[in-house]
């Protein structure tokens, strides 16, 4: 953390202020975020319907996660939670968006293949 106390102008050299003005500026240092990319999170399906089945294709997906080092380092890809939401399919073949929610000190960028095809029987 480093912290300074500066006087305020103006950057017009024609122009003065009567009476000079200081502010106090903080800057706080932290370490830069890494992003990491995770091969082969297991896909979950969410709310089938009572006696269907469902097949998701791909199973897996790649996840790419932002965080700081320490967290970053200790993930793998059972850690995450890739789902798909089955509300309200019927059976058929369905494209659906594969959800994969931000973990404790890590964001979840990119999802890979973004969707996937469902197919319920």
């Amino acid at each position: 953390r480093v912290q300074d106390t500066v006087t305020v102008g103006v950057e017009d050299s024609t122009v003065r202020l009567r009476e000079p003005l200081r502010a106090t500026v903080v800057v706080e240092v932290v370490p830069a975020p890494v992003q990491s990319t995770l091969e082969g999170v297991n896909i979950t399906s969410t709310n089938l319907a009572r006696g269907l089945v469902a097949r998701v294709t791909p199973a897996k997906v790649s996840v790419t996660v932002r965080g700081t080092r320490e967290r970053v380092a200790g993930l793998d890809a059972g850690d995450l939670v890739a789902a798909v939401d089955l509300a309200d399919l019927g059976a058929g073949r369905h494209v659906v968006a594969v959800q994969v929610p931000n973990r404790e000190g890590v964001a979840v960028e990119k999802v890979e293949p973004a969707n996937v095809t469902v197919t319920i029987r």
